[in-house]
């Protein structure tokens, strides 16, 4: 199995793991019926979303961890498209080069 692939499980692991803590202290703070842990199985921003809009309904304030994941799903991208932005001139320089061979 690449590294790749690992890291990408180990987040998912590690995401399913604090979402389940996440609740637990929820809970342990006094919210009656917090988001649960496990549609995080779906996707870390289903849980996000999710946790957010219960918690606001219940204390009036928690929009903050959507707009941390936001960003972070922001810079992801910005630097996922730089990455390849910067490839681009490479692949165009080796189709070129088999071109004219």
């Amino acid at each position: 199995m690449s590294s790749a692939r690992l890291l990408s499980i180990a987040f998912y692991a590690a995401s399913v793991t604090l979402a389940y803590f996440d609740r637990r202290r929820l809970l342990a703070d006094g919210f009656t019926r917090p988001f649960h842990w496990a549609w995080t199985f779906l996707s870390s921003g289903v849980y996000v979303i999710g946790r957010s809009i219960v918690v606001r309904n219940q204390a009036g304030r928690g929009l903050t961890p959507i707009w941390v994941w936001t960003g972070i799903v922001v810079l992801t991208t910005l630097v996922t498209f730089a990455k390849f932005a910067a490839l681009v001139p490479l692949f165009l320089t080796t189709i070129g080069s088999g071109i004219a061979a």
